[in-house]
């Protein structure tokens, strides 16, 4: 398959870069090949060291989301209504699974185990892999559409992109809130919990477990002493102050109503706008799916390591469909240790095929392009208006967080919850990708900062320590010498 990698250029593919491994997207990335609806045609994902670019084709993106446009908003409420049962079976396999002591379970248990979930995540996957190719070319077409108006492109694209729904992080927040008012008005402190407290306490713990999970890489035990210092903060603030950004996205949902109705737009950019909260409202709750599979490897993957004597980064370089051999020594260790160094993982009609960098290393350079350090000024797109200046810091990984300081510049391939600290700390935010409905644009809205998303190339052009203006109302960053 590596064919058809070589025969497009680095302007044909849509990359992304994102902390991973490839056991991790073993349910995702095939269900982009197998979408419910129409399939990419070839993905590319390349591998080092617990990072990847995460490649898609253009022109499969624009064909996707043309069969998406050929659907009004209810038909797509309607999918996603019922895609909320595959999700409803992945919780209920997570609490299962959760609960489970996998230190007593055999080898063979483990890995079926995994298949199981893995399988999960594929099935609900092929459903709501369609948000992707919507979003990125609903972003062209609702640009081109406002550029023909005679209103500020910026501003509208803003209020017409604003998601209207609470994240699962809102949600995450106003439960702990729920418990810091009970704790207020019963009395509780944190020695000494009601019985009513406590179990808020179990059900929170319970139900978001999964929240601190680095991507497609790993995840860290969501713990009561860390949720108890979480309470310690809440109980110091106004919490009429956190639920008022908690659900700030109720005003958003008012004002781009209002927006609709105050001004004179196109049949197809109000049915864009619309057809916007759907798919990023679908895509949030998709997130959850991906993070408790990302738990569940993460534990699974430890206990497999343990059974096996396999190094858990080791094994995290196979496929699922692959670990039985690598378990029967079918596949050496080294094999895996070398994809680690770097790998090019082919996804296609055909099935999956895996490359050592040496080998593909000129398709990967043709495929990633060039650097980009000469670009003296970034353009993208306004996700929350405003302006900023402040020091570059780079942010691809959760310990690259420690370099944040209060009033820097936040500079990411793309944002996910785990970054939620950093993004606290910084005066903008600048992405490679995403668009206005993306997790950069959604946390930016809710702290009020300055946010530019889909500049393609902030990570490759800039450094950390580099002074920056962040103009967001014009969608442009600058170098200031």
């Amino acid at each position: 398959m590596i064919s058809k990698i070589r025969k497009h250029k680095a302007s044909d593919w849509y990359i992304e870069h994102i902390v991973g491994r490839p056991l991790f997207i073993s349910g995702i990335a095939p269900a982009f090949i197998n979408l419910k609806y129409k399939g990419y045609s070839v993905i590319a994902a390349f591998f080092r060291n617990s990072e990847f670019d995460w490649c898609t084709l253009i022109e499969d993106q624009e064909k996707i989301a043309e069969e998406v446009f050929k659907h009004d908003e209810d038909h797509w409420k309607k999918e996603f209504e019922e895609w909320k049962k595959d999700k409803k079976e992945m919780e209920d396999m997570f609490r299962k699974l959760n609960k489970k002591d996998l230190s007593k379970i055999s080898e063979q248990k483990l890995l079926e185990d995994m298949k199981e979930y893995i399988g999960l995540q594929l099935k609900s996957r092929s459903g709501s892999n369609i948000c992707d190719p919507f979003l990125f070319a609903a972003e062209r077409k609702l640009l081109k559409g406002l550029e023909k108006t005679d209103l500020d492109v910026g501003k509208a694209y803003e209020i017409l992109t604003r998601p209207g729904f609470p994240t699962f992080l809102n949600i995450a927040r106003m439960h702990l809130v729920k418990v810091a008012q009970l704790m207020k008005a019963d009395g509780s402190d944190i020695g000494n919990l009601s019985e009513d407290v406590s179990e808020e306490i179990r059900k929170h713990l319970d139900t978001f477990a999964w929240i601190r999970v680095e991507s497609f890489n790993k995840a860290e035990e969501y713990t009561s002493e860390e949720l108890t210092g979480e309470l310690k903060k809440l109980l110091r603030s106004d919490l009429n102050e956190e639920i008022r950004r908690d659900t700030a996205w109720m005003h958003d949902l008012v004002e781009k109503e209002r927006f609709i109705e105050e001004n004179e737009l196109s049949d197809e950019i109000v049915r864009i706008a619309n057809l916007s909260s759907v798919f990023a409202h679908w895509q949030d709750m998709r997130k959850e799916v991906s993070l408790m599979t990302t738990y569940l490897n993460t534990r699974y993957l430890a206990h497999l390591s343990k059974r096996t004597g396999i190094d858990e980064d080791d094994l995290a370089y196979a496929d699922i469909s692959e670990m039985k051999k690598v378990i029967a020594g079918e596949i050496a260790v080294e094999v895996l240790q070398k994809r680690k160094k770097g790998s090019l993982w082919v996804y296609g009609k055909e099935g999956l095929e895996v490359y050592p960098e040496d080998e593909v290393k000129d398709s990967v350079d043709d495929m990633l392009g060039a650097s980009h350090d000469d670009v003296e000024e970034l353009k993208g797109v306004a996700a929350s208006l405003g302006k900023a200046t402040g020091e570059v810091k780079i942010v691809v990984k959760k310990a690259d967080m420690q370099k944040m300081k209060q009033g820097d510049v936040l500079v990411s391939p793309m944002t996910r919850p785990e970054h939620v600290p950093a993004m606290k700390k910084a005066a903008a935010i600048v992405t490679d990708e995403g668009g206005v409905t993306c997790h950069a644009a959604v946390i930016s809205r809710e702290m009020k900062i300055p946010c530019i998303v889909g500049t393609r190339i902030a990570t490759k052009s800039l450094k950390d320590r580099d002074k920056v203006e962040v103009d967001a109302d014009k969608g442009i960053v600058r170098r200031i010498r």
